[in-house]
């Protein structure tokens, strides 16, 4: 049950995250102290709020907290569980401990990719240079039949978005959808980068394909979910908005 929700959490979609969730239900109705079933419970709760998959952001933030307490109470000297507890709580803005969990897990399995990702999506909610290098760690440890390595692709067009090289941002955004077609939440990624580098007809067509399967989203709802600096967020509101997403 445990693998099956992984393999879901990894998707980045709706119906996956939903899927994920019912497998750890089971599981956790079986074994309610097992660690790794709790660490993804809390970041699919996480991906719920990040991805617009769920409920009210505070209420899936604060469920993913409320796991990941859980989680590190039952074991926490298992990388692959603080790993993943660590992308949990940089996903709900919890940097501070995503930075303690990931430089513990890198500790302790220096070759976890996944511990890699998670660090260079520190760097971008931090605002700092340094995510590109991280991606690239995380690219060369997981090689192309990584799973998840859509996330690492936008992880790379949010890295050059924050550096202001637009064009680049749009062009690994498109990429990673190209990757991972049915992680519709990333058409944000690419109408924002796209906008800022003057692509209007692509920017609008990535909106488009964004509002037609949320129709109710707004650039407020994104902006609300994402634990970026406000310079980052700023320029990321003003981009949507142009390319159609109402404010």
């Amino acid at each position: 049950l445990v693998m099956h929700a992984f393999g879901d959490a990894l998707a980045l979609t709706a119906g996956a995250n939903t899927r994920a969730l019912e497998f750890l239900d089971k599981a956790l109705s079986s074994d309610p102290g097992h660690p790794l079933a709790t660490a993804l419970a809390s970041w699919c709760r996480a991906q719920r709020g990040i991805y617009n998959f769920g409920g009210p952001l505070h209420v899936e933030r604060a469920e993913a907290q409320r796991l990941a307490a859980v989680a590190l109470a039952l074991g926490n000297d298992d990388p692959q569980v603080l790993a993943i507890l660590g992308t949990a709580s940089t996903i709900i803005g919890d940097l501070d401990l995503a930075e303690i969990l990931i430089g513990k897990c890198l500790a302790i399995d220096p070759y976890c990719a996944m511990a890699w990702q998670r660090r260079g999506w520190i760097a971008i909610y931090r605002g700092v240079g340094t995510a590109l290098a991280d991606f690239r760690r995380c690219l060369s440890l997981s090689g192309t039949t990584d799973p998840d390595r859509h996330n690492t692709l936008f992880g790379i067009a949010s890295a050059h978005f924050l550096a202001g090289r637009y064009d680049r941002a749009a062009d690994w955004a498109v990429r990673g959808i190209a990757e991972r077609p049915s992680a519709v939440w990333a058409y944000r990624i690419a109408a924002g980068a796209q906008a800022r580098s003057a692509r209007m007809t692509a920017s609008r067509n990535s909106a488009a394909i964004l509002l037609r399967h949320y129709p109710d989203l707004t650039v407020s709802t994104i902006i609300d979910s994402l634990p970026m600096q406000p310079d980052f967020l700023t320029r990321y509101a003003e981009a949507m908005e142009t390319a159609g997403v109402p404010v």
